[in-house]
């Protein structure tokens, strides 16, 4: 994950895992509190890191993806994902519904269930069953703020999965809108 703290190491991290050969990898934000021990880059240094992060990705799908167009299409979706992660940070919305709770769940190792894993712990399924937990007050709140935007976050798998789920989005906002703001969040 990429911090304040290890930031100025990035281009010198990316260029090692390219040597290792890795089939995939995105270097991602830090996510959620850790207590002060790790924070987020500001926004004025993420513009490079914005660059360093989706020529990275770029690197990678070309190497994954062989058909010229699949390649454009997952470079427009890695783009908007780190668009879309900035745009949080700087206090918008998703432009897209979250499909958490939806399209996935969080099952901790010990049986916890979480709808997120940044949202609190809805059960466990030790001794409840996921209906049970999913139609529980706590997990309707939290379905709530969800579904008001009260919780976007950077979280590369609610990123991701969510807007794959909104056909605007696929259509309007990779393609158009993201290039015209391609200069404020790239370097």
């Amino acid at each position: 994950v990429i911090s304040k703290e290890n930031q100025k190491d990035l281009a010198k991290v990316i260029e090692l895992a390219k040597s290792l050969d890795l089939s995939d990898h995105f270097f991602d934000l830090i996510r959620g509190e850790h207590q002060g021990i790790m924070n987020l880059p500001n926004i004025k240094e993420l513009k490079r890191i914005n660059t360093l992060r989706y020529n990275a990705r770029k690197y990678y799908n070309a190497k994954k993806h062989k058909s010229f167009l699949k390649r454009i299409f997952t470079n427009l979706r890695d783009r908007h994902i780190i668009i879309t992660q900035t745009e949080v940070l700087e206090g918008k919305k998703w432009p897209f519904k979250c499909t958490a709770g939806k399209t996935d769940l969080i099952l901790e190792s010990d049986g916890t269930l979480r709808i997120c894993e940044l949202t609190p712990k809805i059960g466990n399924i030790i001794n409840n069953s996921p209906e049970k937990l999913l139609n529980s007050k706590i997990s309707k709140n939290i379905l709530n703020n969800i579904i008001n935007h009260r919780c976007d976050c950077t979280h590369i798998c609610n990123v991701s999965t969510s807007m794959d789920y909104s056909f605007k989005d696929i259509l309007f906002n990779r393609i158009l809108v993201d290039t015209l703001k391609t200069p404020v969040y790239f370097k």
